[in-house]
C-alpha cells in the first residue's frame, strides 16, 4: 500500500492518480476525501493527536506499507515583520510535526515492511526564502528529520528520499508541472531497492 499524506493537495492528487494507474492500493491522509484513493483517513495534520490516530487507522488496514509520501504543504508569503505565532506554528506542525509523529508511530511497521519514505521539502532550504521564512525554516527542519531517519533505517531495506522542488503549478508555464514532479517521485520509488536517491533537487529551467 502507498500512503500519500496530503492526498487532496495538488501534488497529492497527482500522486494518488499515478499510483492507482499503476494498480497500487493507495491510502490518502488529508482533511477531505480523495475519491480515487482506496482508503481515506481524514486528518487535520496540524493536530498531533489526529496524526497519531491516523497512524493507528493505517495499522488497522493491515496491508504491507510499500511507501509513505509526505506531500502535504502549507505556503503563505509572510516576510519577517509580518510572521504571526499562528503561521509559525502551522508551518512547523504540517511540515515537521505531522511527518515526524506519523513515522514515529509506525516505525516498527516501517522496519518490518521495508517501507520507503519520501519527504517533500522545498528548494527554499537550498536557496533560502525572504518572502516566506517560516515556510523555508520548517522545510529545512524536515530536511534534518530526513537525515536522522536515514541513519535510523540504514540497516533496513527502507529508503529515505528527500525532494527539494521549486514551485510547481499545473497551469503556470513559468513553474514546473505538478504532474511531472509527481511522475519523478513515482519513478524514483520504482528504482531497484538497492538504490537510494537520498536527496533530489528540482529547479525550474526555461525551455525557451
Amino acid at each position: 500500500m502507498i500512503v500519500v499524506v496530503g492526498g487532496t493537495g495538488r501534488l497529492g492528487q497527482e500522486l494518488v492518480r499515478l499510483f492507482k494507474k499503476d494498480k497500487k492500493t493507495v491510502a490518502s491522509i488529508a482533511r477531505g476525501q480523495n475519491e480515487e484513493a482506496d482508503h481515506n483517513i481524514l486528518c487535520n495534520l496540524s493536530d498531533g493527536r489526529e496524526v497519531e490516530s491516523a497512524a493507528r487507522e493505517l495499522e488497522a488496514i493491515g496491508e504491507p506499507l510499500e511507501a509513505i509520501v509526505n506531500a502535504a504543504g502549507f505556503y503563505h508569503s509572510a516576510p519577517l515583520g509580518k510572521i504571526t505565532d499562528e503561521e509559525a506554528q502551522l508551518n512547523f506542525a504540517v511540515h515537521v510535526k505531522a511527518p515526524m509523529l506519523l513515522i514515529s508511530n509506525l516505525i516498527e511497521r516501517i522496519k518490518k515492511d521495508g517501507t520507503d519514505i519520501v519527504n517533500v521539502s522545498s528548494i527554499a532550504t537550498i536557496n533560502g526564502s525572504t518572502d516566506a521564512p517560516a515556510y523555508g525554516a520548517s522545510k529545512w527542519a524536515l530536511r534534518g528529520f530526513s537525515s536522522d531517519l536515514r541513519k535510523t533505517l540504514k540497516d533496513y531495506p527502507s529508503r529515505v528520499i528527500t525532494f527539494y522542488p521549486a514551485a510547481f503549478d499545473p497551469e503556470d508555464k513559468n513553474q514546473m508541472n505538478t504532474g511531472d514532479v509527481a511522475g519523478l517521485i513515482k519513478h524514483v520509488l520504482g528504482l531497484p531497492k538497492g538504490m537510494e536517491a537520498s536527496e533530489i533537487i528540482l529547479d525550474h529551467k526555461s525551455n525557451r
